[in-house]
């Protein structure tokens, strides 16, 4: 006889991943179903005991775990392929993170602070593209000769042009994708630098960034984007 109990936690959570309409889900859900009723079921002749099937069973859920898993990430990377040319921008609702860069890490003392006090990510910069984000607030300061991604006072490990050209590669290799990078100048870090202004064109008119870029607009499309060869949206 069937446990009736398991029976209803499987049969609901199958029900709950079905109107997720998350399809991966099935390479955990389904093979766990069928173990469970082949476990059960009268017309199987099984010779393992109790324990031995335990463990298959253990085994088989890890190996199910792992594999989709993978398969979430993959298409989280290209979950933008399943959108329309013709969808505009503002109908999209785009995941995103708030001061982006603070996953990156913090430099030397700064770390002691920074981690308790600023940190708003766990994840870094490559990680959130890789699990599907696409807005990014980077908030750029000057710092010599270069731009650093600030959270207030607290510069990160991130310098902007790396950053930038890190989702320029990103898009570059998934056609598909698009990404909103908003930027502020974060006055806090650099005493409102007048050097700011110059210092954010020069890099956005690079050479290897410029042809990526576009700037954010309410009529832009992915179809419109894509024929501008601009996967980059600044705002």
């Amino acid at each position: 006889m069937r446990n009736s109990v398991t029976d209803m936690k499987i049969k609901t959570l199958f029900n709950y991943f079905c109107k997720s309409k998350n399809t991966c889900i099935f390479f955990l859900v389904i093979p766990f179903l069928m173990i469970n009723y082949a476990v059960d079921s009268k017309n199987m002749n099984l010779k393992l005991n109790g324990k031995k099937m335990q463990s298959k069973m253990k085994r088989m859920v890890l190996l199910m775990l792992v594999f989709g898993g993978m398969v979430n990430t993959t298409m989280a990377e290209d979950w933008m392929v399943q959108l329309d040319d013709n969808t505009y921008w503002t109908q999209v609702s785009i995941p995103g993170t708030h001061d982006s860069a603070t996953g990156d890490g913090w430099p030397g003392l700064t770390s002691l602070v920074g981690a308790a006090m600023a940190q708003t990510q766990d994840l870094s910069i490559e990680q959130q593209l890789a699990c599907g984000v696409r807005a990014f607030d980077l908030r750029p300061c000057v710092s010599g000769n270069e731009l650093v991604i600030n959270h207030g006072i607290l510069a990160t490990n991130a310098k902007f042009a790396n950053t930038m050209r890190q989702l320029c590669k990103f898009v570059s290799s998934h056609p598909s994708e698009f990404v909103v990078v908003v930027m502020r100048h974060e006055t806090d870090g650099d005493s409102n630098s007048d050097k700011w202004a110059d210092m954010i064109s020069d890099c956005l008119n690079s050479d290897d960034i410029l042809p990526q870029l576009a700037a954010y607009r309410r009529d832009l499309t992915g179809g419109r984007t894509a024929r501008q060869g601009a996967r980059l949206l600044a705002r």
